[in-house]
């Protein structure tokens, strides 16, 4: 074996067993010595892939090809990569190229079938999907696809079956206990375990089912995020509720809190959708109300509007999801109205940048600080006319407050949010704003701004 092969080796087990800082020194050191070799290329784009540098994720596919014309990992890979940057079509067309002599390949399949489910192109998606179960029937990241695919499109009843192989993708790690999964069934006076799996979001919006398993007959034991630990304490339905990490009580029977529209047999038809089902601290939506009055005008002559901008940066799809703060200049430049900042965290720097185009109320540091994640932002969601807000947790929450809220959504909206329809099953009080094209926030926004004068 010879010397650059041996490293090589070295930096693929490393690859292999996630020391990718360790792995990546030990790829340059195989093209330092041999710029030739198209798997160097190829598995140090793939680090970049997963850090996120997408550019250059693509840049060192390309030397692997260039080197290897047919090089099936690198062309996925490639894909991949372009897809992830926004380029679509680029990228169909590469799976497309790659399924004209690999028609045997589930993966390329698969990944065909994610692009053509970002294009918005569903049908085509299920087809892909489809082609690569058949040559795949245990291929867990199709089944998952295909079930979001489902929901999107208001298919409940196949999705969430569909929903429950997420357990078989490397990206969920499933928890394990002596307890069995409850089944659905009446609990008869047993203890269930319900806890959380995603993330904030998801749990804020499947909190609600506790109070139907409960009246199930049974004691509800919930484990949280902590963040979640005080807004989820007003939840009906729980009888105890932990944090992650929390040594856990004896109970009977266990469940993921996801699972559950799948084993109550959720419809269009049933969604549990009684609001509010979480209630904002009393007196902290006192003590906001005391201070948005000195600072922000009331409902009698103006219009307080919360907003959020921004998820997490390092969530897959939040290129799509996320809004340039600029996007809101339309609503601040309706009369009367006040935005009020509930963005923490990321995005924050972005006031800077719109302090001179137009105002936004920020109360910074103080925000959920001493109160607890969450807390005051219930509280301002209490007291302001409206909330609006792209899709991360936000929406959530004001919707589980009961609290009027719009939701700015990209072309391909993530699956809960479904197609084309303006209202929510989920939350009686959203209202959803769809981009009429990938990109289009200003048309997002003008529709906002024009809807608000009514709204006033």
């Amino acid at each position: 074996m010879s010397t650059v092969t041996a490293i090589f080796e070295q930096a693929w087990r490393a690859h292999q067993a996630g020391a990718l800082p360790q792995a990546e020194q030990l790829y340059r050191q195989v093209l330092q010595v041999d710029p030739g070799y198209a798997d160097a290329w190829c598995f140090l784009g793939a680090i970049f892939q997963s850090q996120g540098k997408l550019a250059e994720a693509e840049a060192n596919q390309r030397r692997a090809l260039k080197l290897i014309p047919d090089f099936a990992t690198a062309q996925k890979c490639l894909g991949i990569a372009v897809a992830q940057q926004g380029r679509l079509e680029e990228a169909a067309e590469i799976f497309d190229a790659m399924l004209r002599y690999q028609t045997d390949d589930a993966e390329v399949y698969n990944n065909q079938g994610l692009v053509r489910a970002q294009q918005g192109r569903w049908e085509e998606a299920l087809s892909n999907y489809a082609q690569a179960i058949a040559l795949n029937p245990d291929y867990g990241d199709t089944h998952w696809n295909r079930a979001l695919v489902w929901l999107v499109q208001g298919r409940f009843e196949e999705g969430w079956r569909e929903y429950e192989w997420r357990w078989k993708q490397p990206n969920f790690t499933p928890r394990h206990f002596k307890q069995p999964m409850w089944d659905g069934t009446p609990l008869h006076g047993r203890t269930i375990l319900l806890y959380g799996e995603q993330g904030l979001g998801d749990a804020i919006q499947f909190i609600r089912y506790a109070r139907l398993v409960q009246e199930l007959g049974g004691k509800v034991i919930v484990e949280c995020h902590a963040p979640l630990m005080k807004l989820l304490a007003s939840v009906q339905g729980i009888d105890r509720l932990l944090p992650f990490g929390a040594a856990l009580p004896a109970f009977d029977v266990q469940t993921p809190l996801c699972s559950l529209p799948f084993l109550l047999g959720t419809t269009l038809a049933n969604v549990p959708a009684q609001v509010p089902y979480i209630v904002a601290e009393q007196g902290l939506v006192a003590q906001w109300k005391c201070e948005l009055e000195g600072v922000a005008p009331s409902s009698g002559s103006g219009l307080r509007i919360g907003i959020a901008w921004q998820g997490n940066p390092t969530f897959r799809d939040d290129r799509w999801r996320s809004i340039p703060l600029t996007q809101f200049a339309p609503l601040s430049q309706v009369e009367g109205v006040r935005l009020i900042s509930l963005q923490k965290g990321h995005g924050t720097d972005q006031l800077r940048g719109v302090a001179d185009l137009f105002e936004v109320l920020d109360f910074g540091s103080r925000l959920d600080e001493a109160a607890g994640p969450f807390m005051d932002t219930a509280a301002i969601m209490k007291n302001v006319d409206l909330v609006i807000t792209s899709d991360t947790a936000v929406p959530h929450l004001a919707g589980a407050l009961g609290v009027p809220v719009w939701v700015a959504l990209p072309h391909v909206p993530d699956w809960r949010w479904m197609l084309q329809r303006e209202d929510s099953p989920w939350y009686p009080t959203m209202r959803l704003f769809r981009q009429a094209r990938d990109g289009d926030w200003e048309g997002v926004f003008a529709h906002m701004a024009a809807e608000l004068k009514d709204f006033a």
